[in-house]
């Protein structure tokens, strides 16, 4: 919807019409994104993966994914506020908002290695290894997938739903099915100081 609201010529073939309605229904859900995001303590954050469609309040997804700010997703959400053309001070807040709170959640100190396992002990063929965390002061920062909405915390859980604080605690299966760390925000991150730098430029 962006790009057809951004006239970008590989949309030019919509028809007016439609464009009209494209632009009313991208206003619509640029308000909706700004109105979900997370109020922490005072302080803007950034997004859930799932928001109610009534209360715009973070909801839970699948059992294993519940209602918390994510580091992942909102990184998505950042890059899309970061491509639209003159963008409000409400926009530009959304963003350094978010940026920031990335910034905060960071996490030092730790990498997740792929350990082996044996051939009885894999679950998934796919798999054939553990995410085990390790602790390396040398590593790079790295994210949690989900942090608690009151405290920041980073979170995991069991595919039962039981919120736990340690990748060890989780399910061998979805410990290694899913993405509970990841590097996701350094793309984000890059690309915000190239677009905090346009913008002065463009004052």
């Amino acid at each position: 919807f962006l790009d057809i609201v951004k006239d970008k010529d590989q949309y030019s073939w919509v028809r007016r019409s439609v464009r009209k309605k494209v632009r009313k229904s991208w206003d619509k859900g640029l308000e909706l994104i700004l109105q979900c995001q997370i109020d922490q303590n005072g302080i803007k954050t950034a997004w859930a993966q799932q928001h109610d469609h009534n209360s715009f309040e973070p909801v839970i997804g699948r059992t294993f994914e519940l209602p918390g700010i994510t580091a992942n997703e909102s990184c998505s959400i950042i890059s899309l506020l970061m491509k639209i053309d003159d963008p409000s001070e409400e926009v530009i807040k959304a963003v350094d908002s978010a940026v920031a709170w990335l910034e905060k959640s960071r996490i030092t100190g730790i990498r997740v290695d792929k350990v082996p396992v044996k051939k009885e002990e894999i679950i998934n063929p796919e798999y054939p290894y553990d995410n085990v965390v390790v602790a390396d002061s040398s590593a790079k920062p790295i994210w949690s997938r989900f942090y608690d909405l009151d405290t920041n915390m980073p979170f995991m859980c069991t595919r039962g739903g039981e919120k736990v604080y340690t990748l060890a605690e989780v399910d061998p299966e979805r410990r290694i099915g899913y993405d509970w760390y990841g590097y996701w925000p350094e793309e984000a991150l890059r690309n915000y100081r190239i677009w905090k730098k346009a913008l002065e430029t463009e004052k």
